[in-house]
Parts: structure tokens; sequence; C-alpha cells
């Protein structure tokens, strides 16, 4: 398992070393910057064919052989990169049309760009040592422009930083109003024995919906965050205040709180999924596509903006982490029309006849009622795993009356609190 891990330069950086990793960081980025040029004219991007350049870009950047390497190496990423988003858009424009068509036009992924570019750096330049001295601890021994120079970088870590470093592989410095060092480290972790599969179908009313199937039976959660949801909107409602009044530095500083608080919610609600997950195959449904499908004039606006505002990637991310830190296999599953097919039957003869309770659905084939979140989990985990090893699990043990399911519906919902994490189970029987 690889971790980032980001550790400010200390504040008290002395001039003359600050002038230097300017200048550095400056080289760097042009070296990158000559090399993009030379794939795009040459329309080669592999080690080998770039390697007959590297005499002519060492001329003109002065660098030495192993931060040319490194620039060599950044460009093509960045190449390769963009090569894979610009396949992407193609295959998407194949099968586009109308007015989502045009949207995807206007979205070609442009050649990349080279400004303050941060380039990874290994130990053949840069060297993060534990060193006891007044200022700090933990120092970045950096090459500089001349030949045979080194400079030491004080580094500003917390107790969190010090105590999440593992095996170092590489680093890239990053400059945003200030310098930034980003650490990757390498940990491992075992992996565990899975027993169980817990599927999750994520939402934007109900933030996340799962089901635990076991050979012996199901546990069905529902939570709904409302207290999130709640801080969420008085923010939103107080940085619609400050941008009539244009009170723009006490907006920013809004901002920052409203991100900083949805983020470490999210954090804590993937850390909460990890938890509850030992000994299990955890499925989590991706909804591809979404928001290029919810495009600007579909007459839908208000659903139109509770997705844009959906990080649903970001939430993922996190729940992936969290599950592989613990050693628990953590996959994406494309969910596309999940919340629409019968689990029991796999019929797409499927209506919401419930005006009580839309969340519910019917299976006009089989006659079976239910929510339609779980539902959507079943045929979640019947995808992650297939149809044979899937037989295993009762499906049907779940599918109750309307009545009960709109009674329980609401009980079912659990909200995720402020700070930490209260969300109970129910299982239908």
């Amino acid at each position: 398992m690889k971790r980032t891990i980001k550790i400010p330069i200390h504040y008290n950086l002395t001039k003359s070393k600050l002038s230097k990793l300017d200048k550095l960081t400056a080289r760097l980025s042009y070296g990158v910057q000559l090399f993009l040029e030379i794939i795009k004219r040459e329309e080669i991007y592999t080690r080998t064919t770039l390697t007959p350049f590297e005499n002519e870009i060492t001329k003109r950047t002065k660098l030495s052989s192993a931060y040319i390497q490194q620039c060599k190496d950044k460009a093509i990423w960045m190449y390769k990169s963009y090569k894979k988003q610009h396949k992407k858009w193609e295959n998407k424009c194949k099968y586009a049309k109308g007015k989502y068509k045009l949207k995807l036009l206007k979205r070609k992924p442009s050649f990349p760009q080279t400004d303050k570019i941060p380039v990874r750096l290994d130990y053949r330049t840069a060297q993060i040592k534990q060193i006891k001295k007044n200022l700090t601890s933990l120092w970045l021994n950096l090459s500089t422009l001349k030949k045979y120079n080194k400079i030491l970088i004080p580094l500003n870590p917390s107790n969190y930083h010090i105590s999440r470093l593992g095996k170092i592989i590489d680093c890239e410095l990053v400059k945003k109003d200030k310098y930034y060092l980003h650490v990757t480290c390498e940990y491992h972790t075992s992996k565990q024995m899975v027993k169980n599969v817990r599927s999750i179908d994520l939402g934007i009313n109900r933030s996340v919906t799962t089901v635990l199937l076991t050979p012996v039976e199901n546990q069905i959660k529902i939570l709904k965050e409302k207290e999130k949801k709640h801080k969420i909107e008085k923010l939103d409602n107080l940085i619609g205040k400050l941008q009539n009044k244009g009170n723009y530095k006490k907006l920013k500083q809004v901002r920052e709180k409203r991100k900083n608080f949805i983020e470490d919610q999210e954090r804590k609600l993937a850390k909460y999924i990890a938890t509850i997950s030992n000994e299990s195959l955890v499925a989590i449904g991706y909804p591809k596509g979404i928001k290029y499908r919810n495009f600007k004039g579909n007459g839908n606006k208000k659903l139109r903006k509770k997705i844009h505002k959906w990080a649903y990637g970001r939430i993922i991310n996190y729940i992936q982490q969290s599950c592989e830190k613990q050693g628990i296999e953590a996959i994406r599953i494309d969910e596309y029309n999940t919340s629409k097919t019968c689990s029991k039957c796999q019929s797409k003869d499927t209506k919401r006849p419930y005006k009580q309770n839309y969340s519910l659905f019917k299976c006009e084939n089989c006659g079976k009622i239910m929510n339609s979140d779980v539902n959507a989990c079943y045929n979640i985990a019947r995808r992650a795993t297939g149809n044979k090893s899937f037989s295993g699990w009762a499906l049907d043990e779940h599918a109750l009356s309307a009545d009960d399911l709109l009674h329980k519906g609401v009980s079912a919902e659990t909200s995720l609190r402020t700070g930490c994490v209260d969300a109970q189970s129910f299982r239908a029987e």
C-alpha cells in the first residue's frame, strides 16, 4: 500500500535557501517543458527513444543527469495521462448525441501545461533525514544546480506526519503560496480472508445504503447524515449572504471551512465502513457518467445542482484507502441500472407506484416490492461476485410487503453525527 504525506517546509527557511529552491523548481519545469515539446514534435514518448535528446536538454538547462532523467519521467507520465484522457473523450464523443455531444466537444482535453510542475525526486537527488536539532527533527537533503553541492532544508512536521512515515519511495516539491513536500511512503498490510460480501450504494438523499451478505443472514444499514446536511445548508446560506455583501475575505474563510468539514465527514464515514467490513469483499457502486448525463438544459435544475455538488469519486477513494489500510479488498462496480433491475428475477420491467415512499419499487414480472437502494446493493454484490458464488446467499429473505417497507423505510434511516459516527443497523425479518 502506498500513501502520500504532505509536509510543509519550515517557515524559518533562510532567503538564500529559498532563492535556490525557486531557481531549482523553475529549471526543472523548463526541463519538463523541453521534453514535452520534443514528444509533441517527434511523436515519441518512451525512455529509450527520448535518450538521444538528453544531451541537448542538459546544455540548455544545465541540470545534472539525475534531474534530466526525472524531468523525462515526468514528461512521459504527463503525456501518457493526456493520451488516456483523450482516448476516453473520443470514445464518449462517438456515442454521444444532442446537447450532451455539444457539451463534450467543448471539454476536449488540452495538451499538458508546464507552469510550476512538481517533479518527482528520488534517492539520487533528495534524501529525507532525521537529525535532532533545535529547529526541527526532519530535514530534506537536496542537490542544487551546482555540481556536488547540497543544501539541508528544514521541514515542519507534526506528530501525525512523523507517526505516518513508512518506507520512503520518493517525494515532490510543490509550491502553493508556500513550499510543501509530498512524501510517498510504502506500507505492508496483510490481506484479510474473505468470508462475506458488503455492497455499497452511494446516494444524495441517503448518503450510504449498504448490505452485508453472509451465508447465514443479511444485514442492512442506511446512513442519511441529516446533521451534516443541515450544517452544510447553513454554510451555503452564509456564503450566499457574503457574496451579496462583497465581503470576499470572510467568504474565502467560510468556503475553506465548508470544504474541510465535508472532507472530514467523508473520511469519518469511510473509516466507519472499513471498521464494519472485516473479513468482507467491499463492492462500491460507481455512478459512471451521471454528471455528464445531467447536462445544463435537461429540464431538471434542482437534481443537476445536487449531483454536481456530490463528490462521489472522492468518497469512493476514501473508502478504498480506509479498507486498504486494514487489508480489506475494495473494488468499484459500475452501478448502471442496478436500481431499476429486479435482484430476484433480473427483470427490468419495474415501476415506482408508491407516492408515499418513492424509493420503493415493484417488479411487474415477479411481484417483488423492495427499497430501490437495497435492491441496488444486491445487484452490485451480484456483479462483484458473479451469479455462481452469489447463489450461496439468500436474497428473498428481505422481500417485504409494501406496508412494512413504508414503515421501516423511515425508522431505518440513521444519521452520521458531527464529530462521531452513530449508525444503527436494522434487519428485515
